[in-house]
Order: C-alpha cells, then structure tokens, then sequence
C-alpha cells in the first residue's frame, strides 16, 4: 500500500478508537449523575422520614407526660391525646399499660375485668427482671378501641416485642422494635414504640431504680406505608429494612438493579433506606458511537474519494451544527427543569461553590430569612444577620456552618436562623458536598427544614406543663422541683435559703360572697402584686387553691420575714376592685432549721397556719418554742384531701358545663343552701361544710350518659335508674376528700319529706338535715333557670311550688326559711340569656 493509503486507515481507526472511548466516558457520566440525582432524592426522602418518627416518638412521649401529669383524670386526658395523635400519618394505635404486681393482680382483675393468668398465644403478660411471674404490663386502654388490647404486648408469639419493652424499661428511653411482620399483619403494623412512664421526681440512675420507679409503658405501633415521606417516594422504589427484616417495600432484589442507601437511627434502631438506581440511558453515547463512525466513513470517502471532499465536508458542518442547536435545546430545557424543582422544594436551599460562596438559593430560603434572591447571590454565606440571639444558639449556628465548610462528609444539625425582623427560624440545616468529575469536593448544598411551629408547641407544652394556667405563676410541681434543687445548691455553697408559705385570708368567703370569678380574679391580683416585690431569680409559685410559695435564695430568716411583710402590705394596703380589702398570713423557715426540703416546706406551712390561728394577717417566723407543726402524715393528708377536692369541684363544673341551661348550677346551689343554713341558725363551720358539700352535690351526674342527662322526651325505666344512680355514685366520688357527715347530704339531696326519693327513700327526720337543704336549694335553681326540657317559673309560680310540696317534697321548717328570705329580698334568680347573671326579688 501506499504511504497516503497507510496514513488513512491509519487517522480512521484513531478516529474509532477516539469515538469509542468519548461514548464510554460520556455513558460514565450519564450514570454518574443519575446515581448523584437519586441519592440526593433519597437523602431528601430520609430527612423527612427522620423527621416524621422524630414527630410520632414525640407524640408517644407526650402520651407519657399526660399520663404522669393527670392521674387523677388521666384515661380522659389520655384518650383526648389519642384522637388528634392518630390523625398523624402512620401511627396505627395508642395504648397504655400499668405495671400489675402480683400484689395488685386482683384489683387490677375486678377493675377491668381481665384475667392475667391466661396462657397460650393470647397471654398478655410480660416478665421484667428475674421473678418468674411478675411484674405484668397488661393493656388498660388503646386507642382506637377496635384494636385488640394485646397489641404491643404479646410476647408469646414474638420475642422481640418482649426485648424492645424491656430495654424501653430498663433504660428509660423511648424504644423502636424491630419489624414484626409475623404478628400483626392483620392491620399492617411494622413496628412498635414503647416509651417508659416513671414517678415523678423518682431516682432514676440504674436500671433497678428505673423498674422500680415505673408506673407503666405508653405503647404505639406505627405503619410505614402509611408515612407520607415514604407515600410521596412511591416512584423511587423505596426500600427500608432493619438489619435483616424489611419495615417496608419488596424483600426480593430484581435482578441487575443497583441500590443507593441512607441510615438513620429510630428510638435506638438503625434503618436502612434505600432506593433503586434507574438503569442509565445510553441514547448519547450511541449517538456519539454512530456519528464518530459516521465521521470515520467520511475521512475514509475523503481518503478514497478526493474528487467528493468538498461535498462532504459541508454536509458534515451542517451536521453538526444541528446537532450543536438540538444539544443546546436540551441543556437549556435540563436548566429550566432544575430551577423547577429547585423552586418547588418545601425546605430552603443553598448552593455553595469550593469558597463557601453562594451560587444558588432557592425562594423558599429567601423567605425564611426575609432576603432577595440577588443580594444573595455570589455573596459568602452565612450573610450578616442570619445568625445572632442568644449566646448558645449563635454558637450552635456558627459551628454548623463552620463544619459544612469544611466537612467532607454529610451532616444535620438544629439551628436558628435570624429574619431582618428579628424574629428566630429554628431549622434542622442538612448539608451534603458535591464532588467534580475527579471526586474532589467542589462545593455543598446545604438544605434548611423549618421547624418552627414544632418548637413552639413543645416551648407552650413545657411552659403549660410548668406554670399555672389561673395566675402565671409556676406550679405545684415546678415549685417543688425548685424548691428541691435550691436547697441542694444551698447547702453546696453554704448559702442561706429562706421559704415564705403564703395564703389569703377567708378566701372562701370571698367565693360565697361575691361568686367564683370573683374569687379567680382576685387570686390573679394577688399574684400581679406578690410578683410586684418579688426579685429576679426568686421563685413565686401557686401551690394550691389559695396558697402561694415563694423561695428566696441568699436570704436568712430576718431578710425573709421583712419581705413577707413588705408582701402583706403590698396585698392589703389597697383594696380590690368589687372585692374591697384582702389580707394574707405568712409562715417563714430558713433552711439552717430543716434537714430537708420537704421539712423546710412542712416548717414553714407550720408557721402559717400558726399565723393564721393567731388572728390571720401577719407573718410569723418559725421557731420551735412557737409554733407546733403538723406531722409529715398530716400535712400529706391535709394535701391530698385538698388536691382531691379540687379535682372533684373540676369535675362538677365540667358536669355544668355540658349544658348552658347548667353552667354554675352548683355553685348558686351552694350559695343558696348557706343563705337557708343561715337563717335556720346555723353556725358559720357548718356552714362552710355545707357550702363544700353543695358545690359538689351533682358530681355524680358524670357517670350518666349525656344522651339520658338531655333527653327531652320522657326517661326508659333503664334511663330512669340511671340518673337515680348518680346521688349515690357522687358520695362515693367525694367521700375521700369531704367529711363523713358531708358525703351523707350529697347522697341524700334527692330524698323527699314524705319517703318517695331516692336512692335510700328516706322520709322526715331520717334525712339528714344538710341533704333537706341542698334538696330545696337543688329543685329552686331547676325552676327558676330555662332547661332544654322546660321553660324558667316566674318568681310567684316558683314560691307557690315550694310552698304546695312544704310537708311533701320538701322540709317545711326550710320553705318556711325560705320564704322569709325571699320577703327581705335576699333570693337571686338568673336573669337573661346568661345563667351566670343573677337579680334580686322585690320584698
């Protein structure tokens, strides 16, 4: 062959060679970049899936505090939770169950009627710690109710159920479960959440203190395919495993398909997500193939061919030239497509070259922060006011932006953020590095989920869960927590400690004179002006239902006493409005004289109701010659029975509250009977008994259906002995908290003078004297306030009544009693259409 001839075939197979190789390298790329675009889809898919069943575990958490926080009325409290926690996406179920000793065994058994010592696979016991039957964690209540009340507890059929609950219980933190695909098909669940309740304020340092401070597990069982961040993913081909179990998606590989994957750690579980990689489209490394063969063919023409060059070579720039416009259409279509999804991203987004410059931002960020998109751009991020407030969160926020500098390595981290206002963003900042072709990291993208509104719901539960909704002021359990901690930090530093227990004097008259609102609005001005002396970094808590407590770090016991005195003058000196002069006693201890916190409380309470014993109105110090305190088991009595009443008279005005025809029924009743009791000649003690016993003579009426309580029409014999049954059912409820003498006139304010009441058809003298009264005052407030059954009786038709049924239905000594308070104009009827309302009778 020629030279010329050589040297062609020679430049015809480089060009193959050449062809070859760029459809090759053009077909890495292609997947390279299909693996880059799936991965990021897939981290985006993990965040909000952590996102998510960070939200459900902390709903299940929430169930705990209410349990904790409620035992009086918990089940109500619990069940309220339930309904709005399972509208969340893919929490299945809510339950509680209390930890059962063998000891309460059958309590337990004729509470809920449900044997423990089933056997088989629908036992539903579990074993915690090493004695052989017992403790057992039998389901109380779950939400919704048609579940079975063994889910989450059957270990039976699942050991790991058992596994999970016991590590929840023995470290105290709220637990996943593996997958359970096995036991509870039947309604998709995938795995479990068991969150440990513990008594308050209980030492909780090993797992023996933790078992046996536990009071039960709120369990929650959870479907991932109910998740909207793994509904929402349905074209990734997600898969999400645990270990070796699946949670969700196909447990068989197809074959020839490759996977990227993300970890993310669940209540102590780590979980695998992964999503298929489509398979990469070669059509432009072929293209390519074909056209540098195409090309080949050409030089080779050109070789053989020389009289035909001048043709193909412009055939050949048109070529190419189209090929250049319908490239560049692509890539200005591929830009557009970008800056779509970009902008339809719910997060915020940065893009940030290898100098932390900002090569893109999205609208969603320009909002958060209150910023145009072009004074962001080609500027260094942070900018200048994104990050500042308070000391901690602008360390916390200068760090992660430090780390997402220079990391190599993708990162979440929970920031706050400033907008030109002033106002915080609090955000989890997610931040990924983008590599070039050579792997190097060439920039980041740093996405930003606003979490705002979750913060601030957990902030109003934390201040509501420690403050008292009345004055503001910290709580019960607060107070007693910082009580607590200020006299360990007292006797670290050798510092003095004074506690000031204060409370009004003849509050209750206040309520029985002037009415219940009244008296909340007075407890609110006490509190504005205790609040008024009290010093920065003092502690000013409402203890109870007229009681304050107010810690003073620093102080001795004559520091303390002049501020107590400065308190009281700040009280009484001006009077409140429709109230006139309040006064309050004090009791003051300082820490030197008590041995512990709860001694320093009981002290000073000791020096109170010495205080108050002595004329009320002035503060006293506690000493041992003066003042003799109650014993710790009188003053836990004296607590509860306090504690007890005031849940009971919640629990009578929420049974007034039902209807607006009874709103504040029992507590006119209960100042009408004291105005009866009065004129009878009753002394003032037995007054205020029966006051108390009247504003909670209808709590009974919550154990009665309200579709019977309201009924219009007339009652089913069934229906009747139903509403019979609530005066006997109220005694019950309040003969823990009132006295004995009490308890008998709120069982008997529904029996007649002449034998045909109820529930025990007492007749004359047999009834006691206090149930006659509250019986008169009871059907008055029935007459004279408009029903949904009936229409109000005029004044006169009203008096008539009573007067016919004197001798019948009611005492005739108190509708004589009666009717000479209604002749000195001291009966109050409701008037309007607000039952709360009252006007006085003309003599």
């Amino acid at each position: 062959m020629r030279p010329r001839t050589l040297a062609g075939i020679a430049a015809i197979l480089i060009l193959i060679g050449g062809t070859i190789a760029g459809a090759l390298a053009m077909n890495r790329q292609a997947d390279r970049q299909v693996i880059a675009e799936r991965q990021l889809a897939l981290r985006q898919v993990a965040g909000n899936l952590r996102s998510e069943l960070g939200q459900v575990l902390a709903t299940v958490e929430s169930a705990g505090v209410v349990v904790r926080t409620n035992r009086r009325d918990e089940r109500v409290s619990f069940a309220g939770l339930a309904e709005l926690a399972l509208r969340r996406e893919g929490l299945v179920s809510l339950s509680w169950a209390p930890k059962v000793t063998r000891a309460e065994r059958a309590s337990f058994e004729r509470q809920y009627g449900r044997k423990l010592w089933a056997t088989g696979e629908t036992r539903a016991l579990l074993e915690i710690g090493s004695e052989q039957y017992g403790p057992f964690f039998p389901v109380a209540w779950v939400y919704p109710e048609s579940l079975s009340t063994t889910v989450g507890l059957d270990t039976s059929r699942s050991p790991v159920v058992g596994e999970t609950l016991l590590h929840a219980v023995n470290t105290g933190a709220t637990t996943v479960s593996p997958p359970v695909p096995g036991l509870f098909n039947a309604v998709g669940i995938r795995a479990l959440v068991y969150h440990p309740v513990y008594v308050a304020d209980a030492p909780l340092r090993t797992p023996g203190q933790r078992r046996r401070a536990l009071l039960g597990v709120v369990g929650a069982s959870v479907r991932a395919d109910q998740l909207r961040s793994v509904t929402n993913a349905a074209g990734l081909g997600l898969r999400i495993s645990d270990g070796a179990a699946m949670v969700f998606g196909s447990t068989r590989v197809k074959a020839r398909t490759r996977y990227v994957n993300e970890t993310l750690t669940v209540g102590s579980r780590t979980w695998t997500v992964e999503a298929e990689v489509p398979p990469t489209k070669s059509s432009a490394a072929i293209f390519v193939l074909f056209a540098g063969l195409a090309v080949s063919t050409l030089v080779s023409l050109i070789v053989w061919q020389g009289a035909r060059r001048e043709r193909y070579a412009l055939t050949l720039v048109a070529t190419r030239l189209a090929e250049r416009e319908v490239a560049e259409h692509a890539l200005r279509r591929e830009r557009d497509y970008s800056r779509t999804m970009v902008e339809a991203l719910h997060d915020g987004l940065l893009v940030v070259d290898g100098g932390f410059t900002i090569t893109e931002v999205n609208e969603r960020f320009c909002a958060m922060v209150e910023i145009k998109r072009e004074h962001a751009l080609g500027k260094k991020a942070p900018l200048d006011g994104w990050i500042g407030g308070r000391d901690a969160d602008r360390a916390i926020a200068t760090a992660a932006f430090e780390r997402a500098e220079h990391s190599s390595t993708a990162f979440e981290s929970e920031i706050s953020l400033l907008r030109s206002d002033g106002r915080a963003v609090h955000v989890i900042m997610t931040a990924a590095p983008l590599f070039d072709d050579a792997g190097a990291a060439n920039g980041r993208m740093l996405s930003f989920k606003d979490i705002s509104a979750r913060r601030q719901a957990e902030e109003l539960l934390a201040t509501q869960a420690s403050t008292d909704h009345l004055t503001g002021l910290a709580n019960h359990r607060t107070f007693h927590d910082r009580l607590a901690a200020a006299v360990d930090e007292a006797r670290a530093s050798g510092e003095p400690l004074s506690l000031v227990v204060l409370d009004l004097d003849h509050f209750k008259a206040i309520n029985d004179e002037h009415g219940h609102m009244a008296g909340d609005e007075t407890l609110r001005e006490v509190a504005r002006r205790l609040r008024g002396v009290a010093r920065r970094g003092d502690t000013l808590a409402r203890v109870g239902g007229e009681e304050f407590g107010w810690l003073l770090p620093g102080i001795d016991a004559d520091g303390a006493l002049l501020v107590a005195e400065r308190a009281r003058l700040a009280v009484s000196r001006t009077a409140i409005g429709g109230v006139g002069s309040v006064t309050i006693s004090a009791g003051i201890c300082e820490l030197e004289q008590a041995p512990s916190a709860a001694d320093l409380y009981r002290l000073a309470d000791g020096a109170l109701y010495w205080a108050k014993a002595h004329g009320r109105n002035q503060c006293c110090r506690y000493t041992p010659e003066v003042v003799q305190v109650l014993s710790a088991e009188e003053h836990a009595d004296r607590l509860e029975r306090r504690q007890s009443l005031t849940t009971i008279r919640a629990l009578a005005r929420a049974v007034d509250a039902k209807d607006a025809s009874t709103r504040r029924h029992s507590e006119r009743v209960a100042d009408l009977s004291a105005k009866i009791a009065r004129t009878l000649g009753w002394t003032t003690d037995r007054i205020e008994l029966l006051h108390g016993a009247a504003l909670v003579h209808d709590v009974g009426k919550i154990g009665v259906p309200d579709a019977v309580l309201f009924k219009p029409g007339p009652l089913t014999k069934t229906e009747y002995e139903q509403v019979v049954s609530h005066a006997s059912l109220g005694a019950q409820i309040v003969s823990g908290a009132l006295g004995e003498e009490q308890s008998t006139w709120v069982r008997g304010h529904h029996e007649r003078w002449d034998g045909t009441g109820y529930p025990d058809r007492l007749a004359g003298e047999e009834i006691p004297e206090g149930a006659r009264i509250l019986a008169l005052a009871d059907s008055w407030d029935v007459m004279t306030v408009a029903r949904n059954y009936c229409a109000p009786r005029s004044l006169a038709e009203a008096l008539w009544e009573c007067e016919r049924e004197a001798g019948t239905q009611f005492w005739p000594a108190a509708v004589a009693a009666f009717v000479q308070m209604v002749g000195r104009g001291e009966v109050v009827i409701p008037t309007g259409d607000d039952p709360t309302a009252t006007v006085s009778m003309p003599s």
